[in-house]
């Protein structure tokens, strides 16, 4: 990585092959203070192509995680919106799940043994947040659907585009809920 960072002009391709692989260590070992600029460093070394490359691609998507961890979601937006925008992606896609945080077990039906699910249904920002949430049908206990509700209220996506612009849509989810032996 420090050979080809000195020598990035002589050797583009593998300084951004470098630098995306030093982001992914750091990513998986979840060290995401030093993850996070090498990943700014691979959007950066691919702005100038004329075509989306896919390190860029995979870049945003953990930027997005990263900053969702950190409960700064006007730091993950650009991000979203910058991975539904990339070509040569379809003009017409649906929206991309990027971020998601699993809701908790409520205790009283834990302890209970009570499982079920919740069906939710919700729309998708332009900018990839999820908006609008309503609990549509809950099995096995209500605390389902306000568990659920709070955590699909953290979820990122990748926004639909129509005619290559980011739209809102509406979109469904079930979360279960199971408890094992």
């Amino acid at each position: 990585y420090t050979f080809f960072q000195a020598n990035a002009k002589t050797y583009p391709e593998k300084n951004l092959r470098a630098t995306f692989m030093m982001a992914q260590a750091k990513y998986a070992n979840r060290k995401f203070k030093t993850a996070e600029p090498l990943l700014l460093d691979v959007i950066a070394q691919t702005k100038q192509l004329d075509f989306s490359h896919p390190m860029a691609l995979a870049a945003h998507a953990r930027l997005v995680d990263i900053y969702e961890r950190k409960g700064n979601s006007a730091q993950a937006t650009p991000h979203c919106v910058a991975i539904g925008s990339m070509t040569p992606w379809n003009n017409n896609q649906d929206p991309l799940p990027l971020f998601r945080k699993e809701p908790q077990y409520p205790m009283s039906a834990a302890k209970e043994w009570v499982q079920g699910y919740a069906r939710l249904s919700f729309t998708i920002t332009p900018e990839g947040a999820v908006t609008d949430i309503k609990v549509t049908e809950t099995k096995g206990s209500s605390l389902f659907g306000e568990v659920s509700k709070t955590a699909l209220a953290k979820w990122r996506y990748a926004p639909k585009f129509e005619n290559g612009k980011a739209v809102p849509t509406t979109s469904q989810v079930q979360m279960d809920f199971a408890l094992s032996h």
